[in-house]
């Protein structure tokens, strides 16, 4: 089974840290985004975005 279909590109080189902190927060669905560096608003964002996802898809997937 695939989970994780996504697009990377796109990413500015040094936004890797706000992607990844992005996604880890969008599976522990963590509010407190106090710790992004400004200008990776967008980089955060995109991250969160699919770490929304892979929770639901992993849910899902665990309730078949």
């Amino acid at each position: 089974m695939e989970i994780i279909n996504s697009n990377l590109d796109g990413i500015p080189h040094g936004h890797g840290g706000s992607f990844k902190k992005g996604i880890s927060d969008g599976l522990l669905k963590v509010e407190d985004n106090t710790t992004i560096p400004n200008g990776h608003e967008e980089s955060y964002r995109r991250g969160r975005v699919l770490g929304e996802s892979l929770k639901s898809q992993v849910a899902a997937a665990v309730r078949q």
